[in-house]
């Protein structure tokens, strides 16, 4: 049995965790304590000591907020005790595409970079959120050889559903969808609903747009089950750990659908969220709210150009311009760093912290004029990721 240290997962692996009471009242002289959760802090157990109970076909899975570091820690731990256990496990993710499960295999079988992985699979176009999040959950896959479930729909098939609804999307994209549906989801609608209602979506008063978005969902579900289900049934002696979003991993989401599927049971993890919509788990992880660094941002709109990426805006809150770039020109280099493409650019930036300097190579329209800038980075805390 191997032993693995030197992993931020290991800060977790003794996490103490607590399972969820029941909503109970007591009439006391006709009146009843408030119904509130109650954790039976008596049944704490350690994490390893949960996992080693768990056996083949039973499916584990870890909810997320995507840009919650603590819970890819979370993740990381989980994967981690079974490695330590000895015991054959593969990884399902939400982040990487079924089409792409073939340039997945090839970056865990060692065959390509990461660089290749983000290129191949479309991360930043598909995904976007900071990879910094998952890389060490993939760099660990790699090096211990762990197969890991592209198991997500295409993006193509989920907005078509969106725009069109099941019934109407082409023949190509009907090809692509989940054999089998359930849209029997109770309570788990209610969850759903109030998610809709907090995006700005253009058909929220229109009835259709709500059960286009309720059919979005299952499409996930569904088609992140179809992908584990496979698996299981193809390697019916390996464990399986499943990590995607916690509206994801609520039980009548993935979960039941691969019950329904293979049958077998689940144990479903989360680290408690008190305002989160799905916060219903077998286990709640009581865990400090650990974050990733911030990060340095050049806050400039970039488009690839041939032989590197064009500067196409400067954000207001950017230090580029004051270094000296303008619009129009193309980065060629970043630090050592030769740029091609986009993807180039978030590689070499990806653990730049803000306030650093990157000598950034670029030319000029006028004359391809070679200019080194001493570009200082930007710290920017936006909703949405600029390049």
């Amino acid at each position: 049995m191997m032993r693995h240290h030197n992993t931020p997962y290991r800060i977790l692996r003794h996490a103490l965790v607590g399972l969820m009471g029941l909503f109970s009242s007591l009439s006391i002289a006709q009146s009843s304590l408030p119904e509130w959760p109650v954790f039976q802090t008596q049944q704490q157990q350690q994490l390893s000591t949960i996992l080693q109970q768990s056996t083949p076909g039973q499916v584990v899975y870890v909810g997320e907020t995507h840009n919650r570091y603590a819970d890819h820690l979370l993740q990381g731990a989980v994967l981690a005790s079974f490695v330590d256990q000895g015991k054959p496990v593969a990884l399902g993710v939400e982040w990487f595409q079924r089409p792409f499960q073939s340039v997945v295999n090839r970056y865990i079988a060692g065959e390509i970079s990461e660089a290749e992985l983000l290129r191949g699979t479309e991360y930043f176009k598909r995904w976007g959120f900071d990879y910094r999040h998952y890389r060490a959950l993939m760099r660990y896959a790699r090096e211990h050889k762990i197969p890991v479930i592209a198991m997500n729909a295409a993006k193509e098939v989920t907005d078509a559903v969106m725009m069109q609804g099941l019934d109407n999307v082409s023949a190509g994209i009907k090809a692509q969808l989940p054999l089998s549906y359930d849209f029997d989801i109770g309570d788990y609608r209610k969850a759903l609903e109030k998610i809709f209602g907090q995006h700005d979506h253009a058909e929220k008063s229109d009835d259709d747009g709500v059960d286009r978005f309720m059919q979005v969902q299952l499409t996930w579900d569904e088609t992140m089950a179809e992908s584990v289900a496979r698996y299981m049934q193809q390697n019916p002696s390996s464990h399986v750990v499943v990590l995607a979003g916690r509206g994801h991993v609520h039980k009548a989401g993935i979960p039941s659908r691969v019950t329904r599927r293979v049958g077998g049971r689940s144990l479903i993890i989360n680290s408690y969220q008190a305002d989160s919509p799905f916060n219903e788990a077998d286990y709640w992880v009581l865990q400090e709210d650990i974050k990733l660094p911030p990060k340095g941002l050049m806050a400039v709109g970039l488009t690839d150009a041939q032989h590197g990426v064009e500067v196409t805006s400067i954000a207001p809150y950017s230090k580029a311009g004051d270094a000296g770039m303008k619009l129009g020109d193309r980065i060629v280099a970043l630090g050592d760093k030769t740029i091609n493409d986009f993807i180039d650019v978030k590689m070499a930036l990806m653990d730049a912290a803000p306030g650093d300097q990157v000598r950034t190579l670029v030319l000029r329209k006028d004359g391809a004029q070679e200019v080194s800038l001493p570009l200082q980075l930007s710290l920017v805390d936006p909703p949405a990721e600029p390049h």
